[in-house]
């Protein structure tokens, strides 16, 4: 008798245990996977050293960019000091020959005026400098006291224009003429100085010989004619009729003691003419002006965009102003810029302002 166990099991029944086992891993398959890690590896390195590589050129050529800009500014620096440093000499050496026209012989100020404190910015301007700023404000205070004493001198010799009335005309015209050429040379920058010295040289000569014109021709208005007969005391209006023996005797009027007795006076010496620039203020609407009638020139305030006009390149004209006489023009460019101050014939400047590329 059969039982379950005893049940044959179907022919293709394939039980568990004799499932076939998966085909193990060849060795060429092992060095392929390996082969293909490496290969991304390398891959992988090869593009983080050409990044890296990038980087580093990069890197280099920003500090040789850096090292190009910091040296041409450096070089630029350097250019301007030196073109600064220039400057101040060239202004110190005229200043230089301007002190030695104002003082005599024995080193004696021949005007009124404090060459001490001429003297402490000419020092200034030789002193060493280390920056371009440094050299520009010793030559811009050079120039402002400068100006100050050149107006002095001006007014000198508007003064003694003034108080030669009985100089001769040549002498007149020479002096007037000395004052114009020195009130109407230009100014406001240092290179406008050149030479100054020998105009102030030719106002205090010309000033001089006409001094001495009028004191000579006043000397004459004031003596007696040759022969004595009406002024001090002679025999017709000392002795006989005015001072003689009626009013006079010997005491007062006779010609003996005081001698002036009836004595007509010399008429006194006339006016001192107008100014001679008054009626140009006026003309010019400016009447009596001071800074008009002492012809005060046209100054300008730089700031640190300011470029000299020698040193501008290609300049563009970019306006103009006329500040009036003494007058300052104060422009706020930022761009570099340039200026030239022209002088009418009545010595009434206008500031020409220039673009420089």
């Amino acid at each position: 008798m059969s039982t379950t166990n005893d049940t044959p099991e179907p022919a293709d029944a394939v039980t568990e245990t004799d499932a076939p086992a998966p085909p193990a891993s060849s060795p060429s398959h092992r060095r392929r996977r390996v082969l293909i890690g490496v290969g991304i590896t390398l891959a992988l390195a090869l593009v983080a050293g050409a990044i890296m590589a990038v980087n580093t050129v990069q890197a280099q050529q920003l500090e040789q960019a850096q090292a190009a800009a910091d040296s041409a500014l450096a070089a630029a620096e350097a250019a301007d000091l030196s073109d600064a440093v220039t400057e101040a000499d060239e202004l110190a050496s005229t200043i230089s020959d301007v002190l030695n026209a104002l003082v005599d012989e024995d080193g004696e100020p021949v005007l009124e005026l404090d060459l001490e404190r001429l003297e402490k910015v000419r020092s200034a301007l030789v002193d060493e400098h280390y920056t371009r700023t440094d050299a520009r404000e010793a030559t811009f205070a050079a120039v402002r006291e400068l100006d100050r004493v050149l107006r002095v001198i001006i007014a000198d010799g508007r003064a003694a224009l003034a108080g030669v009335a009985l100089a001769g005309e040549a002498e007149k015209e020479s002096l007037q003429q000395a004052v114009q050429n020195l009130s109407a040379a230009p100014y406001g920058v240092s290179s406008s100085y050149a030479d100054r010295d020998q105009l102030i040289e030719a106002l205090l000569a010309a000033a001089t010989v006409a001094r001495d014109a009028h004191d000579k021709a006043a000397v004459v208005a004031g003596a007696p004619p040759v022969g004595g007969g009406t002024t001090a005391g002679g025999t017709t209006s000392g002795e006989n009729t005015s001072g003689g023996n009626t009013a006079g005797g010997d005491t007062s009027g006779g010609g003996n003691t005081s001698g002036g007795g009836g004595t007509t006076a010399p008429p006194p010496p006339p006016p001192p003419p107008p100014h001679p620039r008054a009626a140009l203020c006026t003309s010019l609407g400016f009447n009596n002006n001071l800074a008009c009638l002492n012809n005060e020139p046209t100054y300008v305030r730089t700031n640190s965009a300011h470029v000299p006009l020698s040193s501008c390149v290609d300049p563009g004209a970019y306006g103009s102003h006329t500040p009036g006489f003494g007058g300052t023009s104060t422009p706020s460019y930022t761009f570099p810029w340039s200026y030239r101050i022209d002088y009418a014939s009545s010595g009434l400047g206008t500031v020409k302002f220039f673009v420089c590329g």
